[in-house]
């Protein structure tokens, strides 16, 4: 079982359910919101044993008043699902991520799926800004994600030693960054995040390049993280929407590829088949990538969700 409490778990929902799915000896995982249904899971499921961590040793718990017998165990982060995400066969294919090693930004090219599972990789902001146009990355909240990150770039581009010529090199960057895509209104929410969190940082703080091109690093990865929660958030209670037997038709592309995290209407979709709930997709096309055949069936074949294009 998984669940939120008061502390929001360092990976989504969503990713803690893929995770523990791919253990092999795992036959089902079931998600719960509340305490009672974690004691009605209790009392359908009518377990022999239930193993709890160490830490609930004589403290109250949700269902010790029912007959299972309890298991305490050690905790060791070898068996968090933070660690095992890392190391386990899970279908979770990041639409950005950002590796801090090389300061290589890695985004899913979405014009060769779903023959092909490319990511372009590139430390040039201009060869994002490209990616954008050409639609190697498309979706309003994905498209925020990568131009903070592209802001990212460009900053580690730009080697000045004044603070003044630093401003007067990356602004006009990340004007040509904000401007890749006209229509696409979280691209330039993004790089206006960024540009107001640079003139807060220079206003505040002596100048210092290294220190600066890290601080607007920490910005666009608190977008990036910002639009997992939000994404998590939205589908954890737009799945609640959804009856035990569902007949959904999802328009356009809405999932993980469109954004930072699980994505948000097929997101939602997700988590109900996530939650049990017997769903099934149909899939129109869409234009102008075949978002339909192309990337939602992509997205539902990984997560095993039935569908009929």
């Amino acid at each position: 079982s998984t669940r939120y409490t008061k502390y929001k778990p360092v990976i989504p929902y969503y990713e803690r359910y893929k995770t523990l799915m791919a253990i092999q000896y795992i036959d089902g995982v079931y998600m719960y919101q509340t305490e009672e249904e974690l004691y009605d899971l209790i009392k359908f499921f009518r377990p022999d044993i239930r193993i709890l961590g160490e830490d609930y040793i004589g403290k109250p718990f949700t269902g010790d008043d029912l007959p299972p017998e309890i298991i305490y165990t050690t905790r060791s982060h070898e068996w968090s699902t933070t660690k095992m995400k890392d190391t386990l066969p899970i279908q979770l294919a990041p639409t950005i991520s950002w590796d801090r090693s090389f300061g290589v930004l890695k985004i899913l090219d979405q014009t060769k799926l779903p023959e092909v599972e490319k990511y372009i990789e590139t430390t040039d902001y201009k060869e994002v800004i490209e990616a954008i146009k050409r639609l190697s990355i498309r979706g309003a909240p994905a498209l925020g994600v990568a131009g903070a990150y592209a802001c990212v770039l460009a900053a580690y581009d730009c080697n000045a030693l004044v603070q003044e010529a630093f401003v007067e090199e990356i602004l006009p960057a990340w004007n040509l960054i904000a401007n890749a895509r006209p229509t696409a209104v979280n691209l330039k929410w993004a790089v206006d995040i960024m540009k107001r969190q640079l003139e807060d940082c220079l206003d505040n703080t002596d100048w210092d390049l290294i220190e600066t091109r890290r601080y607007i690093l920490s910005c666009a990865k608190q977008i990036h993280k910002d639009d997992i929660t939000r994404c998590d958030t939205l589908c954890l209670f737009g799945s609640s929407l959804f009856p035990a037997d569902a007949r959904v038709m999802t328009i356009c592309n809405t999932g993980g590829l469109c954004s930072g995290g699980i994505g948000t209407a097929l997101g939602c979709i997700q988590y109900a088949h996530a939650f049990k709930k017997n769903v099934e997709v149909y899939v129109p096309e869409t234009r102008p990538l075949l978002q339909g055949a192309r990337l939602n069936t992509w997205e539902l074949e990984r997560s095993e969700i039935p569908y009929k294009l």
